[in-house]
């Protein structure tokens, strides 16, 4: 059986798109504009801790408005199926009633280095800046699963977020990559919401995302809904 996270609050119909990457992100190098993806050039990637700009951006889908919504009057975290109580919780109580920790946790992009790959093989042609090393500052995900309880039905954990399919239909999903519950009771499984000690930006999963170390980074979704 699977315990799912859920984000309920945005209903997203036509969304208003912009594919521009910050000033203070400009050293990165984009290989696609719908969905954005961007890395960073290899031989800037010498800081012991990957500063915000030069953290790569990888998308599946089209980044939310949610993730320019400063004042997430509506923004909730749904946790449901097999806990043994099911919420939907606001920021403001993820951040009160769970410790806070940080940690630095290397991100990967499963195809980093597909450009070098012979023979070649499709997908975003990322040479070897799909990778960073910031701290993360969030909540363990096995504190809030021990909060609300889990089932000894429950064998895994699937993450639903807030992108849109890049067709632009509400009605398509675009990634959802769990992983064991076993994982997900590890220490360093985190929700986190600050990136190097800020908020996340809209590119890296403003207002939540998982941060699963030792996984592919598309194990670490970003703008959680549920």
């Amino acid at each position: 059986m699977q315990v799912s996270l859920t984000v309920v609050a945005y209903t997203i119909t036509a969304p208003s798109v912009s594919f521009d990457i910050p000033a203070q992100q400009n050293e990165l190098n984009i290989l696609n504009d719908r969905p954005l993806n961007a890395e960073c050039p290899m031989h800037l990637l010498d800081d012991s801790v990957t500063p915000n700009h030069r953290m790569f951006v990888r998308n599946n889908g089209i980044v939310p408005p949610v993730a320019y919504d400063k004042s997430l009057r509506t923004w909730t975290l749904r946790v449901d199926g097999e806990v043994k109580k099911e919420k939907a919780f606001t920021m403001l109580e993820l951040k009160s009633l769970f410790k806070h920790y940080t940690y630095q946790i290397v991100l990967e992009c499963g195809g980093n280095g597909r450009a070098g790959f012979y023979p070649p093989t499709p997908g975003n042609q990322w040479k070897y800046g799909a990778v960073g090393a910031p701290l993360w500052t969030g909540i363990r995900l096995a504190d809030v699963l021990s909060y609300l309880g889990l089932k000894n039905s429950a064998k895994y954990l699937g993450y639903y977020s807030m992108d849109l399919h890049p067709s632009g239909d509400a009605k398509k999903d675009v990634i959802s990559r769990g992983f064991p519950i076993s994982k997900a009771m590890d220490p360093m499984t985190l929700i986190a919401f600050e990136m190097n000690g800020k908020p996340l930006s809209p590119l890296h999963g403003y207002p939540a995302r998982i941060i699963c170390p030792g996984y592919p980074a598309s194990a670490s979704g970003k703008w959680l809904k549920r």
